[in-house]
């Protein structure tokens, strides 16, 4: 059995299962984000050079790959390492973390 990240296997399938019920409106949910993220935090947008319709749906696949690996802490580990030195790289620093989760719990509920 592998470590989990300090939630019950409970939480965690509730976590899961309220993805899972999200994510036939997870395009919605996604665009939400994005306008609460831009409009909390409007310094972040130049972060964003790419195709928007492109870096939306790597939003939501990374988060999809996130959720599903919460009873995993060696794959959720590999996947949050990888993410954050991409961000790094992005420009993002550790004053955005707030107002990003925030927009994300936002957007989600």
């Amino acid at each position: 059995m592998s470590r989990s990240i300090g939630l019950t296997r409970e939480e965690i399938m509730r976590v899961q299962s309220s993805f899972d019920q999200m994510w036939p409106n997870s395009s919605v949910m996604v665009d939400l984000f994005y306008a609460r993220l831009f409009e909390t935090l409007p310094e972040t947008r130049p972060l964003f050079r790419g195709d928007m319709a492109q870096l939306k749906h790597k939003f939501i696949a990374t988060l999809a790959v996130i959720v599903g690996s919460l009873d995993n802490i060696t794959g959720l580990l590999s996947v949050i390492g990888k993410l954050a030195k991409d961000h790094v790289h992005y420009g993002v620093e550790a004053a955005h973390y707030e107002s990003v989760g925030e927009a994300l719990f936002w957007s989600l509920g």
